[in-house]
């Protein structure tokens, strides 16, 4: 029994001493809907950023009810920092869920088409791009709100901050 204690014992502080340990705000970010619409919103991280090309298949739409918020996990049992530690960005897309759902109609698109792209910019309605890095969603809280509010001017973003302002859409 002794030793069977003295064995769990090594192997714990072995795993213990071999894991980096996540930040636990890291695993975690809220998108916060602040307009009376709902809205969806589909993530991808990746290096380079790419323009607005994330509209996939795969990963879905999430929906955010108006005046209300999401929680985005980070995956694979990790946390947004080390996810993004090779310079990666986090895009996320703000999308009108009313042209999505009526417009948008998965079993109708070959999703093999390289044409597919030019085809989901013309149906879907893009309301906003937000290109982060680990250092915004760390001054951000990890909350990301829709429409852009004063803290998410200096987010690199489609349209940008000032022009949100200026429409109306920025808080």
């Amino acid at each position: 029994m002794k030793y069977k204690i003295f064995a769990i014992l090594i192997m714990a502080s072995f795993l213990a001493s071999s894991c980096e340990f996540l930040d636990s705000s890291a695993t975690r970010i809220y998108i916060v809907n602040h307009t009376n619409k709902k809205i969806g919103y589909q993530d991808s991280y990746r290096k380079p950023v790419s323009e607005d090309t994330l509209l996939q298949m795969y990963p879905g739409i999430r929906g955010v009810k108006a005046y209300s918020s999401d929680t985005l996990w980070a995956p694979t049992m990790s946390d947004w920092k080390q996810e993004l530690s090779d310079g990666s960005y986090l895009q996320i897309l703000i999308l009108d869920t009313d042209v999505y759902s009526t417009k948008l109609d998965h079993h109708k698109y070959n999703w093999n088409d390289p044409d597919l792209i030019d085809t989901l910019r013309n149906d879907v309605t893009v309301l906003q791009r937000y290109n982060l890095s680990t250092q915004d969603l760390e001054e951000l809280h990890y909350i990301i709100s829709y429409p852009p509010t004063e803290e998410m001017r200096n987010v690199i973003m489609w349209p940008p901050y000032q022009e949100s302002i200026q429409s109306g859409t920025a808080q």
